[in-house]
């Protein structure tokens, strides 16, 4: 019976090995899922980033075209303003 023993004792350390390898899967489970929270988080951050960079391009490229609309106005009133002197000199 010392066999059956012996037996037993090496299928509950089977068992245990197991049981550790288990919990060595399931902490790895929690460092990836936290791992993938932590990517999904810089994710979603970088995409605010982004949308704000995208939104001040946008805001710049307004206040360009503005300026350009403003430089071309201010021109053609230099030039009306040049052409009524014209009619003043002598």
């Amino acid at each position: 019976m010392n066999g059956v023993g012996e037996s037993m004792g090496a299928f509950t350390g089977k068992i245990q090995q197991v049981s550790a390898s288990i919990q060595q899967l399931r902490d790895s489970q929690d460092i990836l899922t936290s791992t993938i929270h932590q990517v999904s988080a810089t994710a979603q951050e970088s995409s605010a980033i982004s949308e704000e960079v995208s939104a001040t391009t946008e805001e710049q490229l307004k206040v360009s075209e503005s300026l350009v609309t403003t430089s071309d106005e201010l021109k053609q009133l230099s030039e009306e303003l040049q052409d009524m002197m014209k009619k003043f000199q002598i």
